[in-house]
């Protein structure tokens, strides 16, 4: 699997990492959950990029050998 990372991947991997740092922060409970939930859809786009969404394998056909 060739993996190459882009301007959007760099930048989307800094953003989950700073939306996780800020879930460790002192402050608010609603801060953190806010902090979660970007988290979470940063690392949704992330994996959409890296193409790794897709499902494994292919449709199996019916011909056999």
């Amino acid at each position: 699997m060739n993996v190459t990372f882009g301007v959007r991947t760099l930048l989307l991997l800094l953003a989950m990492l700073l939306f996780i740092l800020a879930v460790f922060s002192n402050g608010d409970t609603w801060l953190n959950l806010i902090s979660w939930g970007l988290a979470s859809v940063t690392a949704y786009f992330l994996l959409s990029d890296l193409g790794w969404d897709r499902k494994l394998g292919g449709p199996r056909s019916g011909s056999g050998m």
